[in-house]
């Protein structure tokens, strides 16, 4: 190991042009690299992720992403809105649908034409009836999908419309197991703000990110204003690191990732979210709805 600064300075700087420059995107030409959602019945069963805005499912997507495509799971991304400006939501409904043609993701507005709107959770507090109506909505979708994981930001997510989809999410899996629906898997997501107690560390490969990426850049009109694709290998790495200890304790050691994302694992029933016990997925360990059943002991 060198401890020479400048060297150190060069690959820093490396880093930074790699990040500045970025590869030259080109989407939908090659077959290989598209991946057709799969609808109707799905053998590895049925997964609902849960977008406060288009582009979230890609920058947190890592674990449906790997179900979609090892375990043959049908995954939904349901987009609560489409942005609060309103002149680029037609776009951003097409970035989206352009976005899912990489992830391999169905995209489904939770209200039509243009998903929800003023969707903070201030203003959710402060207006309980409209709060009513859109646990009422998005538990009936929930019915109508009947997903086997559901997939939404945690309640501390630092955005205010991740907490209004938190808050609303958790409300409509609390009344769907009052109403005797079956125990679901639930898996809490993390992207402003971090997750106190992640409790499961999913590895990724080059190939999985380097898809996400490509999956965030499609989302053009945001990414021209802020190149936050260029920088999802990083967040990724840096996932890894912090996951490798709070995961798997302090000082435990061992093999980790490169990449990785950090979740909360958990079922969801009568008794509200009960997370499962702590984990590490490796990119190299096929994954599905089952082996996500066995870690939160069901």
């Amino acid at each position: 190991m060198t401890f020479s600064v400048a060297a150190w300075r060069e690959y820093a700087a490396n880093m930074a042009r790699l990040l500045a420059d970025g590869p030259v995107q080109s989407f939908g030409e090659d077959p290989a690299v598209d991946l057709v959602p799969t609808t109707g019945h799905a053998a590895g069963g049925r997964v609902v992720l849960c977008s406060p805005h288009p582009d979230d499912e890609a920058i947190v997507g890592l674990l449906p992403l790997r179900l979609r495509q090892e375990a043959d799971c049908r995954v939904i991304n349901l987009l609560f809105t489409l942005g609060s400006d309103r002149t680029r939501r037609g776009e951003r409904c097409r970035e989206a649908a352009a976005s899912s043609r990489l992830s391999g993701f169905e995209v489904l507005l939770a209200a039509e034409p243009e998903g929800l709107d003023r969707l903070s959770l201030r203003e959710l507090r402060e207006d309980r009836p409209r709060f009513e109506s859109m646990v009422d909505l998005v538990a009936s979708r929930l019915t109508d999908l009947r997903p086997d994981l559901v997939v939404y930001p945690h309640p501390h997510d630092g955005h205010p419309t991740h907490e209004a989809v938190a808050a609303i999410v958790t409300e409509a899996l609390r009344r769907r197991a009052q109403a005797g629906a079956a125990a679901i898997l639930a898996v809490q997501t993390e992207c402003w703000r971090q997750l106190q107690q992640p409790n499961l560390l999913v590895g990724a490969g080059a190939g999985d990110v380097g898809r996400l990426c490509a999956a965030i850049a499609a989302h053009a009109g945001e990414v021209a204003r802020h190149p936050y694709h260029r920088r999802q290998p990083v967040r990724m790495l840096e996932n890894a690191f912090r996951g490798s200890e709070l995961v798997r304790g302090f000082g435990s050691g061992g093999e980790s990732p490169l990449f990785g994302e950090l979740y909360r694992l958990g079922i969801f029933d009568g008794a509200g979210f009960a997370a499962a016990a702590a984990a590490m997925l490796p990119a190299s360990t096929r994954i599905s709805l089952g082996s996500l059943r066995a870690l939160a002991g069901r």
